[in-house]
């Protein structure tokens, strides 16, 4: 028996098997540079410099050496690409670029499709090394499937000093050409089973809630013929599942909920058992992995199912249980049905003499963008939409929100000490507040789109101009927050500026000291805690928020003391070690006194979200 340490917590008695992906076409070649011909449809722009060097290539001897010009004002230097015909058959359009440099370099792309708005990405290019970007191609498909570009444009984003890099192997390919397969195997023996078993077809299994079952899962013995016990406050909503391992192929597979009752007289509706579905998606261990896994993933409402033979199937029943129901002991059952064949489960619920309130002080939340918000229709479906999913956060728990959508900096209008705000309704920021307010998160906001700052970078980030107009719209922001009894809103000036360019780091600097000034302005910072988190941008800083782990107690501590808040973030993105996200926003939460958790995001990625190969993430 063999254990890959990233899924040990979750994966018992089973093998971990890698295989390589189907093999698929080879990449088409758009320019590698060996002669001046593949040179022609690339154009230096917005003042680069480009010439083909026999330096640093990726594929052959040729690459595209280009110069991208620092200067005081803002600029986008980039070099222009424009891919000819209909790409669909392919999934990615990807370059390789060289970073001569001892820094990281941020490197921006411009995709502007034949139709619609242009869409932009960006990668952080390693020091001293090779990076490969990639335009994932399926999400600018138009209405007949057809995938036609306008440009691609690898750019630098207002440098202030030069930098060179060197370009080459730009091609067409499928993402699944680099990825391998782990398959898991579970190498159990098949408990003994009765006849009873065997006429009906199937077995029924219960395990943890945290503890994984995968198609191929076979039951141990002790797990069989399993009684769901559960208990839960008044309000509250609490999971129990079960599983079905099919003996032979099934039709029509169901399981329902009958009433709850404790035998006195109170009793509690099947309606408050939602039964769903896990089902399985093909994914990728973390953002930059190359193996990927078919694992539980989401939670999609019970339909009938086809079960094939040899296969494991999870129910996750989630109890809501009423705000006004009496404390007891109540008792159901469960009842598995396919092709005429029928077990049971017991289903034992006590409910607890009291109700949860949300822990004051502690901002649970997600990362929030409106997805395919547009998509939606009229400006009140859109509204509607926007606010069913903060309704969601809210049924789950949720205190707080990363809003990743901000002021219009567009329509702010600034004449003298006056600033117009540019909000009528319509815009998803205003939306999103508005939700927030009524359904009553009871925390502060986080603010991840800085308007105010987008409309103050028309002048010098170093002048007096910038920090009086970032000033002053932030300040008629906040006032505006209180008239429509909005949350408090802290801002991030940058988002993770550690791992980005130097400049992004001056930049959050100055930002913060600005901000500073504002009474009652409290901000945030994110990324890693080195250095720079900690004694650069920190100090103006009042909420430090982690990425992935903490900072040492002695460090926490102190930061404590000097009446920063402390959150933590993107601890289990990937979803495959669901008992993370337990305890990081339980017990080791209270046990480091952080006083929040956040997750990149509610919902969001490229092209399918069912897919995790037609996007960068």
């Amino acid at each position: 028996m063999k254990l890959a340490s990233s899924l040990a917590a979750c994966v018992t008695l089973a093998v971990l098997v890698t295989v390589m992906a189907q093999e698929r076409p080879q990449p088409v070649l758009l320019g590698s540079f060996e002669t001046a011909e593949e040179s022609k449809p690339f154009a230096a722009v917005g003042g680069c410099k480009a010439e083909r060097v026999q330096e640093h290539a990726a594929q052959g001897q040729w690459a595209l050496k280009v110069l991208f010009p620092g200067s005081p004002k803002d600029t986008w230097p980039g070099l222009a690409y424009k891919p000819v015909g209909d790409l669909s058959k392919y999934e990615l359009l990807a370059f390789d670029v060289f970073n001569p440099s001892d820094e990281k370099v941020s490197l921006s792309i411009r995709i502007d499709p034949a139709e619609g708005e242009a869409v932009f990405a960006g990668y952080s290019l390693k020091p001293k090394g090779m990076t490969t970007c990639e335009v994932y191609l399926k999400g600018y498909a138009d209405a007949t499937g057809a995938v036609r570009l306008k440009q691609i444009l690898p750019y630098r984003r207002m440098p202030r000093e030069d930098a060179t890099l060197y370009f080459d192997n730009f091609r067409l390919g499928f993402a699944m050409d680099k990825f391998k397969e782990t398959v898991y195997a579970d190498d159990s023996p098949m408990p003994d089973l009765t006849a009873a078993d065997r006429e009906r077809g199937f077995v029924l299994f219960a395990r943890p809630y945290l503890d994984a079952v995968f198609p191929n899962t076979i039951p141990k013995p002790e797990e069989l013929n399993p009684k769901l016990d559960l208990f839960a406050a008044r309000g509250e909503r609490e999971p129990v599942t079960f599983s079905v391992r099919a003996l032979r192929d099934l039709k029509g597979l169901t399981a329902t909920v009958s009433p709850l009752d404790d035998g006195a007289g109170h009793g509690i509706p099947a309606s408050r058992v939602e039964v769903r579905l896990v089902r399985n998606l093909r994914k990728r261990f973390h953002y930059a992995a190359l193996e990927y896994i078919l694992m539980p993933t989401y939670l999609e409402l019970a339909k009938p199912l086809d079960l094939p033979a040899n296969t494991a199937q999870r129910f996750w029943l989630t109890v809501h249980v009423p705000e006004d129901a009496a404390p007891a002991i109540y008792h159901g059952r469960v009842t598995v049905r396919a092709e005429g064949a029928e077990a049971t489960i017991p289903l034992r619920l006590r409910v607890l003499p009291f109700k949860l309130d949300d822990p004051p002080g502690i901002a649970y939340g997600p990362y929030y963008r409106p997805h395919q918000l547009a998509k939606q229709g009229d400006l009140a479906a859109q509204r509607d939409f926007i606010r069913r999913d903060l309704q969601d956060m809210r049924d789950h728990g949720m205190t707080s929100l990363g809003l990743c959508v901000g002021l219009d900096s567009a329509k702010v209008k600034m004449d003298g000490d006056k600033v117009d705000l540019g909000l009528d309704g319509t815009s998803p920021f205003e939306m999103a507040l508005d939700a927030y307010r009524d359904l009553r998160f009871p925390e502060p906001v986080c603010l991840l789109t800085d308007g105010a700052q987008s409309f103050a970078g028309k002048h010098k980030l170093e002048s007096d101009e910038f920090a009086s107009a970032y000033r002053a719209v932030t300040m008629a922001l906040n006032a505006e927050a209180k008239r429509r009894g909005w949350p408090e809103i802290i801002l991030q000036p940058v988002d993770e500026p550690a791992w980005q360019d130097k400049a992004a780091c001056d930049r959050n600097v100055r930002c913060l000291q600005i901000l500073k000034q504002i009474p009652g302005q409290r901000t945030e910072q994110d990324g890693p805690g080195d250095k720079y988190f900690h004694e650069v941008a920190g100090p103006l800083a009042d909420v430090w928020n982690y990425n992935g782990s903490y900072a040492s107690p002695e460090v926490i501590k102190k930061a404590k003391a000097a009446g920063k808040l402390i959150w933590i973030y993107n601890n289990d993105v990937e979803g495959y070690r669901p008992e993370m996200m337990r305890y990081t926003a339980g017990f080791h939460l209270a046990a480091t006194g952080s006083d929040g958790v956040f997750n990149w995001e509610y919902r969001g990625g490229s092209g399918d979200l069912y897919n995790d190969f037609d996007g960068q993430h």
